[in-house]
């Protein structure tokens, strides 16, 4: 970064501003969307349900026995994928409090590296019979993923803009 001006420095941070709240702002809609199906099932908006349903049909399987439950409807993915989007969101939310956005170093490998790992293994020994993981494993092991997961992509998205910016891209 110092080899960037002042002038360039400046419009860095405002478009890793911009792209962080951005980010931010796609994560939480995407969550609202998640528990609005089971809602709008309830209150009898089936045609919002369905279209929330066939939109996240594309990520999940949506196994209802694999599902949290609003109201009585099952939410649009399963514990396992809303674990990974909550975390993620949560990330968003606690990353400027920890981390400052303009910064490109990433937190150690490892992180990932185990909650990949720990996620996998709820999954697998599942699978395999070994072990039965529950929505609350499921919910668990992927939010760590999905929290662990902002501790790299919001540093890339810096450094991409840095790049960017010095390369009179943007």
């Amino acid at each position: 970064m110092n080899y960037l001006s002042n002038d360039q420095r400046k419009k860095a941070k405002r478009l890793i501003l911009l792209f962080f709240a951005a980010s931010f702002l796609i994560t939480l809609i995407w969550n609202i969307a998640i528990v609005t199906a089971p809602i709008a099932k309830a209150n009898g908006s089936d045609y919002l349900a369905n279209l929330i349903y066939s939109f996240f049909a594309h990520t999940c399987h949506q196994m209802d026995s694999r599902s949290f439950h609003l109201y009585g409807f099952q939410l649009a993915v399963c514990a396992r994928c809303f674990g990974f989007y909550v975390g993620l969101l949560s990330g968003f939310l606690i990353y400027p409090f920890v981390k400052s956005l303009d910064e490109i170093k990433t937190i150690n490998p490892l992180w990932l590296v185990g909650f990949l790992i720990l996620s996998s293994l709820d999954w697998g020994l599942g699978v395999m019979g070994i072990m039965e993981n529950t929505h609350l494993s499921r919910f668990v092991t992927a939010f760590l993923l999905g929290f662990v997961c902002v501790f790299y992509v919001v540093p890339t998205l810096s450094e991409m803009t840095y790049y960017f910016i010095y390369q009179n891209r943007i």
